[in-house]
């Protein structure tokens, strides 16, 4: 899930990996991206699952979306270091995957449309 708690500009960014880390978004596989969700709100505090119930990177394994959310909404340094964990464990995601389509020779535009 893309979690936002303002607007931060270009979306496109190379550095959106760790560019919002400090508005608490995040980043998510590509069937998700159109998804939104700000850690800050209420009905996070409740949520006792990872960030992403399917990712594998060290924040959505060990900890959940309500201290996420505690964590932001009290400004302790340690949530933005977990959503940046987060962050880039899916932006190295993300490139393995674009090689993976290049070296089978797969046209990016059309894996986009996937």
């Amino acid at each position: 899930a893309v979690v936002s708690t303002q607007s931060t500009g270009d979306k496109g960014d190379s550095k959106r990996g760790v560019k919002h880390v400090f508005t608490s978004e995040q980043l998510v596989n590509r069937e998700k991206c159109s998804r939104i969700m700000d850690l800050t709100e209420l009905q996070y505090s409740r949520q006792f699952v990872g960030i992403e119930t399917d990712c594998a990177c060290f924040t959505c394994t060990r900890h959940t979306r309500a201290y996420v959310n505690h964590l932001f909404n009290t400004k302790e340094m340690l949530g933005p270091t977990l959503v940046s964990l987060h962050n880039l464990h899916h932006v190295r995601k993300l490139v393995e995957s674009v090689r993976g389509v290049l070296k089978g020779g797969t046209d990016l535009l059309e894996w986009g449309m996937q």
